[in-house]
Formats: C-alpha cells, structure tokens, sequence
C-alpha cells in the first residue's frame, strides 16, 4: 500500500503539534499517515526520494525528499517526531554525494564492543550495510542497533559506559567522542523504542550536558549516574527512572521535551516519571519502589548486570595476566644475572690457575 505526502507549515499546525523551528521560526515538517508504523520501518533512499517501508506491507514514497541538501523532519500521524538527522541514520541504500567524507571523522570510528548478546540483533553501518552481531564484536559510531524478540543485548563503551538494550529495541548511536588523557568528551544515544538501562561512564563527568539520551517523546540530561527506561511512540507511556548506584547514592537526570516547559530534575533513587507526549509538560516524578522497578526493568537489569560482570572478570584476568607476565620478566632477569655471576666466577677461576702457574714458575728459576 502506498500512502501520500502530506506536506505543511508547523506554524500552520503549532498547537497540535507544537514544534517550531530556530527561535521561533516557521519549519516544514512531512506528516505520515497510519500511526506509528515508521517507528520499526526501513529507511530507504532512492536517489532524490525517500522510500519507508514498514514491517507489515506499508510504503510511504516522498519525492524529492533530499532535494536541496536540507531535509525535513517527520512526524507520524499519532505526533512522534523523526527529527532530519535520525532518519539519515537510518538510512539505506544510495548514499548522497560525498556522505562518506562527511562521516569519515567521529563517525565509523570504534567506541565500543558487544558485551553480551542474548538472542539476534542486527547493526546498521553508516555506509547502509547491515550485520549480525555476536558477543565481542566492535560497535562503530552511527551504528543503528536492533534486537529482535526475545533478545537483550549488551554494550560497554570506550569510556566504561554499560548499557542494555532489551527485545524489540532501536537503539542509534549517534555521536560518541572521548579523549581519556584531556578527559574531554561527548555522548550522544537516541532510544526509538525498546527498554533500556544504562550506567554512565566518564563522558557523563565531563559536565552536564556532555551526554545526553534522546527518546520519542524526551530528552533526558545525564550527570552521572544508572538510569532505566522504556522508550515508546508518541501516545504510548514512555517511562524513566534514576536508580542507586552501587554504593547506594544517586546522580542526575534532567527530562525535558518539546513542550518548551523547565525540564524536571529527578535526584533521588527510585524516582520516576511517565510521559505519553513529547507536546505535554514533563510531569513531577514520583518514586518507584524496588520491586516495582524490577517489574518494569527486571530482564534489562539482569542483562546490565551480566554486562558490568563480564567486564569486571575481563579487567580481571587482564590484571592477571599482566602480574603474570611481570613476574616472568623478574625471573628471566634473575637467571640472567646468576649467568653473569657464573662467568664472573669462572673468570676468577681462570685468573686463579694462572697465579698457581706463575708462582711455580718462580719456584723453579729459584732452584736454578
């Protein structure tokens, strides 16, 4: 089935959909019709056109989509939100002219690896081809991950960020950028739908804004800290919580969207917030008690937590190998210096028989 465009001013459209452009400008925004079908759909670019394809038969065709080198966003007709930029992530197919080059920097570039992998899921590279991933495999900046279901899926970051990713999860890896000498750096993850918990690394040290996860309906600001959630459509519940650290203290996140309202401040453990629209003021949180965050994370924070082991035991038995390996280096230099002291004594021998030589000598032209 093929559906068509409908193409429109969001001025024209700003209380239903409350999106504007930079400071306050008009902008285009493409509807989709058929909720939220493009959600799980496929991307792909034909030469000036957009074809998306959906899991279930449905095809929306824009002509001339990446006319002019400026895309639109979209927004499908339930009011979630593809901005430009995640929809050139989930591209495949032809790429634009000198896309390589532009890509060629941060991304493609390896910041992290498969930790754990229960199940299938899938990689989509910036270049459009797409890979099966199994436990160790690297994972590259502009990756799209996907899990099929039943899965969940776990990652561990250059700058020792884990995170999981359960079934039927999209997940877009859209800048990660980290220097551990300068200890500079910056985060950027958008959850499309799928339920996530993540513990932050370095980058989330380096200030306030440095790492940052997008959803369909919020943007969420991280300081530090082990957050869970459930990433959905526009109209869906879409649920975050902060969770305690391991030594039971908590850092920050700040949830905020497009409503333009002051984004909400969640600091202590356990507190949570449900959002349904990313149009609608963030609401105050409210505080999830353990059991009931094991029931809406329990198969993520396992994975989680089988992901922070596996790194713990690799850290592990690296240590030991390197203290192995030192300890052999101390024993090699240890038999070298007893050769050394063997020569050293057999050089005494030797100079020894030659006094014992000498002196006979003497004795003999005595007599004479």
């Amino acid at each position: 089935m093929k559906i068509g465009a409908q193409k429109f001013h969001v001025s024209d459209r700003a209380l239903e959909h409350g999106v504007y452009g930079a400071s306050g400008s008009s902008s285009t925004l493409i509807v989709v019709p058929g909720g939220d079908w493009p959600l799980n759909a496929q991307f792909i670019r034909q030469g000036p056109d957009l074809l998306i394809a959906g899991r279930d038969g449905e095809s929306f065709l824009l002509r001339d989509y990446f006319h002019g080198g400026t895309s639109s966003d979209l927004v499908t007709e339930s009011g979630s939100l593809l901005r430009s930029e995640l929809v050139e992530r989930l591209l495949t197919g032809m790429p634009a002219p000198g896309q390589y080059a532009q890509t060629a920097g941060e991304e493609g570039e390896v910041i992290g690896q498969v930790e754990t992998l229960l199940g299938n899921a899938t990689a989509k590279r910036v270049d459009g081809t797409e890979v099966a991933l199994t436990a160790g495999d690297a994972v590259y900046a502009g990756d799209v991950l996907q899990t099929a279901t039943g899965t969940s899926l776990g990652i561990v970051f250059e700058d020792k960020t884990t995170l999981s990713l359960g079934e039927e999860g999209r997940l877009v890896l859209d800048k990660f950028v980290y220097d551990p000498d300068a200890k500079t750096g910056s985060m950027d993850l958008n959850i499309v739908q799928g339920v996530f918990t993540f513990v932050s690394g370095e980058v989330a040290k380096v200030g306030p804004d440095a790492m940052t996860v997008q959803t369909p309906v919020a943007t969420i600001g991280i300081r530090g800290t082990k957050v869970a959630g459930r990433a959905g459509a526009e109209g869906q519940e879409n649920t975050f919580s902060l969770l305690p650290n391991a030594d039971g203290s908590s850092g920050i996140i700040a949830i905020a969207n497009q409503s333009g309202a002051p984004p909400q401040i969640l600091s202590t453990p356990g507190a949570s917030m449900v959002l349904t629209s990313q149009f609608t003021p963030p609401p105050p949180p409210f505080v999830l008690s353990q059991a009931q965050i094991q029931q809406q994370y329990g198969q993520a924070l396992q994975t989680l937590n089988a992901v922070q082991k596996s790194v713990e035991t690799r850290q592990q038995e690296q240590q030991s190998e390197n203290q192995e390996g030192g300890e052999g280096e101390g024993a090699e230099g240890e038999g070298a210096e007893g050769e050394g002291e063997g020569a050293e004594g057999e050089g005494e021998g030797e100079g020894e028989g030659e006094g014992a030589e000498g002196e006979g000598e003497g004795e003999g032209e005595g007599e004479g």
